[in-house]
């Protein structure tokens, strides 16, 4: 689990706050993104790097960041987009994929919680999506410099994960319909007639998206196997 902030430890409380903001957040998330390339493993390297040069209150801080950002998007909306990209999502593949926007740093992020059709934009492998890491990469810098595990309340909070946010779906029809770009951009997705057919997208006055990513056969979905 991830090691998430909790008031309640007054012994951190007010320290790891001003120890780290959110833009020094983002700031060392972009810097990673950027020196590797756009690879997430790479990236995943270069952070944990980072953060063995962190103080530990400004270790307990990027946790709280972390824990409030995957809280902030804990949304029926990001779960859809998940459930679309992989074919199917978990309690635990929903967290990873959570990560994996972290990662793309907070414009990709802002603009996902926003609109989650914005991920069609990008060009993503599943793996993007798929970060095991991100939540446990302080863990062991944090022990390296006090000699001690993260306290018991960071990793379990009352609070986790929050309550999803926004409007539930039940169906595969109403994905298709509520995200259809989505939809026709992944792999993992099974299209409906409906979803393909021109009069759909005329009726949503998008029909420079169907000719462009629905009419052609070889058009390349957005997100690629990583076996291809």
């Amino acid at each position: 689990m991830t090691a998430y902030f909790d008031p309640r430890w007054s012994k951190f409380h007010g320290a790891n706050r001003e120890a780290m903001d959110e833009a020094q957040f983002w700031t060392l998330i972009e810097a990673t993104k950027q020196a590797s390339g756009g690879d997430v493993d790479a990236q995943m390297k270069l952070l944990d790097k980072e953060l063995y040069q962190l103080t530990p209150e400004e270790l307990l801080g990027f946790d709280r960041i972390l824990a409030e950002l995957l809280m902030r998007a804990y949304s029926y909306d990001l779960w859809a987009a998940c459930y679309i990209f992989h074919g199917g999502c978990s309690d635990d593949a929903f967290e990873y994929f959570r990560s994996g926007l972290i990662l793309q740093g907070k414009a990709v992020f802002d603009n996902a919680l926003r609109d989650p059709e914005t991920l069609v934009e990008l060009n993503l492998s599943d793996d993007d999506l798929d970060v095991q890491t991100l939540y446990s990469a302080t863990w062991d810098p944090y022990k390296e410099k006090t000699g001690e595990d993260l306290p018991a309340n960071f990793m379990y909070p009352d609070t986790w994960p929050g309550e999803l946010k926004g409007e539930r779906w039940s169906t595969d029809e109403e994905l298709d319909e509520k995200y259809p770009k989505l939809s026709i951009k992944s792999k993992n997705w099974s299209l409906t007639p409906e979803l393909v057919s021109e009069d759909f997208w005329r009726r949503r006055g998008e029909l420079d998206f169907y000719r462009e990513h629905v009419a052609k056969p070889t058009q390349l979905p957005l997100w690629e196997s990583e076996n291809e």
